[in-house]
């Protein structure tokens, strides 16, 4: 497994986890390329051979507080545990230059839940109505260092 910098076909290369369905066709190619240039956006890619497993990263919302999100292949699974590892350490070495980190999690996706947890975030919201773009509501998970 390789961590490498993101390319927008990265995201459009996984086979999305069910629960993270409905969200991957909101996201439009420019957005996709804007989130490649480091001035927007921290975001990584977990590659395996030429399969991207998951894309990950942190947008700056405002100085010192960033949005976390991540899109994991359904094959994604099988390496849960390094994958969390790593991930965890690149939030612990970009949570330094923040004050907050957020993410947000499906209400009803317990794996999500559990895994913002591992990731060292703490639940703030447990419902945001309407949150996604789907119109489902989401918990609300915060780092703050």
């Amino acid at each position: 497994m390789e961590l490498v910098d993101f390319k927008a076909w990265h995201y459009r290369k996984i086979k999305p986890q069910a629960a993270q369905l409905a969200l991957v066709d909101t996201i439009t190619d420019d957005y996709l390329e804007a989130l490649e240039d480091p001035l927007n956006a921290t975001c990584f890619t977990l590659i395996q051979g030429d399969k991207p497993l998951v894309c990950f990263g942190m947008i700056e919302i405002w100085e010192k507080r960033a949005y976390a999100w991540a899109l994991l292949d359904e094959s994604a699974k099988f390496h849960l545990t390094k994958i969390t590892k790593i991930i965890r350490r690149a939030l612990d070495y970009y949570s330094k230059e923040m004050r907050r980190i957020e993410g947000a999690v499906d209400c009803d996706f317990e794996e999500g839940h559990r895994w913002m947890k591992l990731l060292g975030f703490t639940l703030e919201c447990d419902r945001m109505k309407a949150y996604r773009p789907d119109g489902k509501d989401a918990a609300l998970y915060a780092k703050v260092g």
